[in-house]
């Protein structure tokens, strides 16, 4: 399963980065007295403000460590944390005075599991309506209008806040993944950090806080709140305003943009970073830090950044495409193969745990980059990365992604997104090395306040990514030193494991669609074709896993790392309970690991045994039986032997199919499921995409309380609320 993507060119790209602050990378600041500046006077708070997030797929956590970031470089401190960590912190939440959260709802209006601890504690009928009225917040929600509840955990938190007497100082936020969570995101931030100094401001000193007179206030243009209707959900949007024509509409022409010296754009940031080139024996002997390549063949000498200590080289050793050539969807299933070391370490896996797996940008896409900057001649030199010795930076550090030594090629390649959602911030910094003013004026204008809508109408034809600007602003000639400073880095992408560790005890398989221009997809797709017809001996696996890897080398290497299975999307402990299997598409990969591993399990168990095994029940739609109806044979072994008591299969394009949908066979079998789940304890697992799939059946499941219950609709809401909250009913979605 691939899961949906933040600032990804249309749901590709995903955080990097599934880990609690204390692992993240990112700075967290200990509760007591901090110094910064507001307007240059110095002031002191008794703690620094707090960033949390809640966040499902990665999405909100990103941002969040994007705000953290963007806090340090206007000289704010502050601490990012995770909701759920909010228990862990020795002062009580209640105690702090300014809180940014920045959180996501999942499923049908689900809290994040990692903010569902405080999203009910917040909720606690017991709490007065001066409980927090010492506070002040703002919310960023992520959502998505394909769902029937979009924002509502966010737009809950932001309405109890208010309700416990919380004051809002910043207008909120509502993104919507369905059109691109950037055309809210970016503007909401520009006008964040004028309001969080008034803000502090405001606290005062007997808060602990001494400020400037001038610090205090409202920041001048502000961008303000509006509510519209889409899909019948009210969603509130940060919209802007158009400072030099006043209500008018700004075509992106030179003929009708305000003048330069009039722009309102971000500030240019100062450089930090610098490259200086090594010979090859330089680049070999620095420090021990050369290494493989961390996303593949492709590449040459690269030195090991912080971010790639966590990925383990795996090898490619199989490669299948499971639909017809005329399906709509390519699907194709892989296996990676471990070290001998890592299968029982760091790579150590259950049923249901996903692996963000590290690709590489297009090859093509590469090149094009290099040539364009006039760095193909010199690509596979070796560079020393290191800070600026004067810079007038706040904080500089080389970023975590960033090697100490690599080659350019492995710079473009591996380190920057060359499709990803250009800030604001970014495009200013291109403007800078624009030699052309016609195309220096207009990406000014892009970067600008003034110019939110043809950033917007850019953002729409995927026309804000550096591939697509360099090729359209062809004077800008920018150090590549200055791209790693402000270019996003390409985030890992994340896949379920389609396999048990019982059945593959050196590697893992995955089952996963080929997106359109997806980029880890197609690259895994491409990368098989390299993979040999016949099979690797256990020396070959090792020898080819040790490296180095050259750049021209061919050799089928994916870098992953497992993560924490923090959704708790696993088999019950005990292979008694009955197990409820709905999936769509290749939402059935994790259920692929289940099966084999009852299969493993049944195995090896007696024939006594292996009757007081729960009964499973599997729920499977696809489009055409003859065309994507993946792993058919498999899945039919399993029925065949006893591992799947109940197997039902709806084919939604086909006609004279028993059933369409999966909900279809879900209201056949309804009693009988009800009867699982309540008598029986039994847990009912759901995975497909986030286009109305997981609305639509967490909706049939209401529908079958309601017939065979007997109970209210909101009762059997409330029900499945409480099977959420303790595992009974467990939700997987991903993109598309």
């Amino acid at each position: 399963v691939e899961f949906p993507a933040l600032l990804d060119n249309r749901r590709d790209s995903i955080a990097a980065k599934r880990h609690r602050s204390q692992s993240c990378g990112l700075s967290c600041f200990p509760c007591g007295g901090i110094a910064t500046s507001i307007c240059g006077d110095t002031f002191r708070m008794a703690r620094p403000f707090l960033i949390l997030y809640g966040s499902q797929t990665g999405n909100a956590e990103a941002i969040a460590g994007d705000l953290k970031t963007e806090a340090v470089e206007n000289g704010l401190e502050c601490q990012l944390l995770c909701m759920e960590d909010i228990k862990d912190r020795d002062a009580k939440f209640e105690n702090e005075h300014l809180v940014i959260y920045v959180c996501s709802s999942t499923g049908d209006g689900d809290a994040p599991d990692n903010a569902s601890r405080l999203f009910r504690r917040l909720r606690n009928k017991k709490h007065s309506s001066t409980h927090l009225s010492h506070m002040k917040h703002t919310v960023l929600g992520l959502g998505d209008t394909n769902y029937s509840q979009f924002c509502y955990v966010p737009q809950q938190i932001h309405k109890r806040m208010e309700e416990l007497g919380s004051t809002c100082f910043y207008p909120p936020g509502w993104a919507d993944d369905g059109t691109g969570l950037e055309i809210v995101v970016e503007p909401w931030k520009e006008g964040l950090w004028d309001a969080v100094r008034a803000a502090i401001a405001d606290i005062g000193p007997a808060n602990g806080a001494t400020v400037s007179p001038a610090a205090s206030g409202a920041a001048p243009d502000t961008p303000t709140t509006t509510s519209t209707s889409i899909g019948g959900a009210s969603k509130p949007s940060v919209t802007t305003t158009n400072e030099e024509n006043p209500g008018s509409s700004t075509g992106g022409t030179i003929s009708d943009m305000p003048p330069m010296d009039s722009l309102r754009t971000p500030k240019l940031k100062p450089a930090f970073l610098m490259l200086t080139p090594k010979t090859a024996d330089e680049a070999h002997a620095s420090d021990g830090t050369t290494t493989t390549s961390p996303c593949g063949g492709d590449g040459g000498v690269v030195g090991e950044s912080v971010a790639s200590k966590q990925f383990r080289p795996t090898l490619l050793t199989s490669h299948a495409v499971i639909t017809s050539a005329d399906a709509v969807r390519r699907v194709i299933s892989i296996d990676l193969t471990f070290s001998s070391k890592d299968c029982t370490e760091r790579l150590l896996y259950a049923p249901g745990d996903t692996f963000a797996l590290s690709c590489p940008n297009d090859a093509e896409e590469v090149t094009t980059v290099l040539q364009r900057l006039g760095l193909d001649d010199t690509k596979y030199t070796a560079h020393q990365i290191a800070l600026i010795p004067d810079t007038k930076a706040k904080h500089p550090h080389i970023p975590e992604h960033i090697p100490v030594v690599a080659t350019l090629h492995d710079l473009v390649s591996k380190c920057i997104d060359l499709r990803a959602v250009l800030p604001k911030a970014a495009v200013r910094t291109l403007a800078e090395y624009a030699t052309v003013d016609v195309e220096k004026h207009e990406l000014m204008y892009i970067s600008s306040r003034q110019g939110s809508t043809k950033y917007n109408e850019l953002l729409e034809s995927e026309g804000l990514s550096l591939l697509s600007l360099l090729k359209t602003y062809i004077s800008c000639d920018i150090p590549i030193a200055r791209l790693l400073e402000v270019v996003p880095h390409i985030k890992p992408r994340r896949y379920s494991a389609a396999s048990s560790p019982l059945a593959y005890p050196q590697g893992v398989r995955f089952v996963l669609n080929v997106v359109d221009r997806g980029l880890c997809s197609n690259w895994l797709d491409r990368l098989g074709s390299s993979v040999p017809t016949s099979p690797f001996t256990p020396e070959q696996i090792e020898a080819a896993l040790a490296g180095p890897h050259g750049p021209q080398d061919q050799t089928p290497i994916v870098h992953v790392h497992r993560e924490d299975n923090v959704t708790k999307f696993r088999l019950p402990d005990n292979a008694a309970t009955p197990i409820i299997l709905v999936a769509t598409g290749t939402g059935l990969a994790p259920f692929l690991g289940f099966l084999q591993q009852r299969q493993m399990q049944r195995r090896a168990a007696s024939l006594d045994e292996r009757d007081a095994f729960g009964d499973v029940w599997v729920f499977f739609g696809c489009r055409h039986e003859q065309r994507d109806f993946l792993c058919r044979e498999e899945l039919e072994a399993y029925v065949n032997d006893g591992t799947v008591t109940h197997f039902h299969v709806a084919f939604s394009r086909d006609e004279g199919a028993e059933a369409k949908y999966v909900q279809d066979h879900m209201n056949m079998h309804g009693a009988a499921l009800i009867k699982v789940l309540t008598d029986d304890a039994g847990v009912f697992y759901l995975c497909g995409n986030s286009n109305g799939v997981t609305d639509s059946v967490g909706d049939a499941l209401t529908t079958l309380l309601v017939t065979h219950m007997g109970v209210t609709r909101e009762e059997a809401i409330n029900t499945k609320i409480r099977w959420k909250e303790s595992g009974q009913y467990r939700l997987e979605h991903f993109a598309g």
